[in-house]
């Protein structure tokens, strides 16, 4: 493994956060005590049906997104910025949550237990029926779950990636309503810390617990090592990113000490034809620098792709050890004019921001106002309205040219946290990232006409 330069960290006043409704946040669920485990994961949105699922201490609550949105302009309760809300759909659980998440497709929920793990599928339209019931359950042998990573292509939808927290590798097939066997059987790999699916969903990477990463199909065949880093000593894989082919965003974080530090890397595997792959190395400063904990933090990396005019990759950052969420980009065009354009284009940076204004933070607790933490986050990509004034400072932009992508934050006190993602260059050049639900709707539809399928 080849080590490269360390990557650049830019201050930018090409790109923000702006909060929905200025200070105001929404109480989505009532208040976790304890607060759950830091690899929970608790907040999912279907953005092409508008649905928004999270689940409290005692229930999972479901709504459309676009309610919850408007709950942000409705009226103060007390004296807090938190703004009461009532969602559609209430299911009360009988045990304690720690993982939620649609399918790429949208047809079901998955759900898993804090005690016990196990997933439990739930038809989306069964659910915004009041129905309670589990259309079917999938046993981890008792195991609790540590990751739960939904194949990320809709016509992959039935597969499931399943890490528990004694680092077995599962994978669920919904469609069987059982686990992939393997050639040892349903654990897949074991001495596993994280996962992902390739951008294609056809195969994934396991972290393992050496600072190895392992490459293989959903039936375990292994395709590809990458080694851990030689700088790094005890560490394991704590998330991983897979951006492309051959190009791999790893954090790894140490086994030991008291407050065990993390490192990000850009990790590019070059495979010639014929001949044994070689690897680079690039670290990155955490986005998430975390404050004085004495755990290791759990990072969870969302990512924005192809934003037109220049963005390759936003990655977001959430981490269970800081209060606001974290940026690393990518650009065809350099987002800063204080470094070298070479050093910051078509690589990827930690990306700062001039005007801390722009930045987002989940708010602190409102008894003791400590600080608090994501518990969940995702991206909303179902707005179908323009945004007013989304470059504060520029009077020139009345409305954004079409929707803004959304990023949602939950917290531990059950408050939700919501901003646009506002990327100037976009707004100037009249450009909607592609990836918007209504977006998707209109290819879908030009592609039907153009294909002369649509039957009126």
């Amino acid at each position: 493994m080849e080590n490269g330069a360390e990557l650049q960290v830019i201050q930018t006043e090409a790109l923000g956060f702006l909060a929905i409704a200025g200070d105001a946040k929404v109480q989505l669920t009532p208040a976790w005590s304890p607060p759950p485990a830091p690899t929970a994961s608790l907040l999912s949105i279907a953005s092409r049906k508008g649905l928004v699922a999270a689940a409290g201490p005692d229930a999972v609550y479901l709504s459309s997104t676009e309610s919850a949105r408007k709950a942000f302009s409705a009226d103060k309760t007390g004296d807090t910025e938190f703004r009461a809300f009532e969602p559609q759909v209430k299911i009360p659980m009988p045990m304690r949550i720690s993982h939620l998440a649609f399918t790429p497709d949208e047809q079901y929920l998955i759900l898993s237990a804090e005690q016990g793990g196990g997933l439990a599928v739930y038809e989306t339209p069964a659910l915004l029926q009041g129905s309670s019931q589990a259309a079917f359950e999938i046993s981890t042998s008792g195991e609790s779950i540590r990751a739960m990573i939904p194949n990320p292509m809709p016509e992959l939808a039935e597969f499931c990636a399943v890490v528990t927290t004694n680092g077995n590798l599962l994978i669920a097939n919904l469609k069987e309503k059982s686990l992939v066997s393997g050639p040892n059987g349903p654990v897949i790999r074991n001495q596993v810390a994280c996962g992902a699916w390739s951008t294609k969903g056809k195969q994934l990477v396991a972290g393992l617990s050496d600072g190895t990463v392992v490459q293989m199909t959903p039936d375990g065949t292994e395709k590809a090592q990458i080694p851990k880093p030689s700088a790094f000593g005890d560490v394991h894989v704590s998330s991983i990113s897979w951006l492309e082919n051959h190009v791999f965003l790893v954090i790894y974080t140490e086994n030991s000490g008291e407050s065990p530090a993390s490192e990000y890397c850009i990790i590019t595997r070059r495979a010639p034809p014929g001949q044994s792959p070689s690897f680079e190395s690039r670290k990155l400063v955490d986005p998430v620098l975390p404050f004085g904990n004495e755990k290791a933090a759990h990072h969870t990396v969302l990512r924005l792709r192809d934003y037109p005019p220049n963005i390759q990759d936003m990655l977001i950052v959430a981490s269970t050890a800081h209060d606001g969420l974290g940026l690393l980009t990518r650009s065809k065009a350099p987002l800063a004019s204080d470094v070298p354009a070479e050093d910051i284009t078509n690589v990827f940076t930690t990306t700062e921001f001039t005007d801390d204004s722009r930045r987002a933070e989940v708010p602190s607790d409102p008894i003791d106002y400590s600080p608090t933490y994501p518990i969940g986050v995702s991206l909303d990509l179902s707005s179908k309205e323009s945004v007013y004034r989304p470059i504060p400072q520029d009077e020139e932009y009345e409305q954004s040219p079409g929707p803004l992508p959304a990023l949602w934050a939950l917290n531990y006190g059950g408050v939700l946290s919501a901003w646009w993602v506002v990327y100037n260059d976009a707004i100037r050049e009249g450009k909607t990232y592609p990836g918007m639900a209504v977006a998707g709707m209109h290819l879908e539809l030009s592609q039907l006409l153009r294909s002369g399928n649509l039957v009126g």
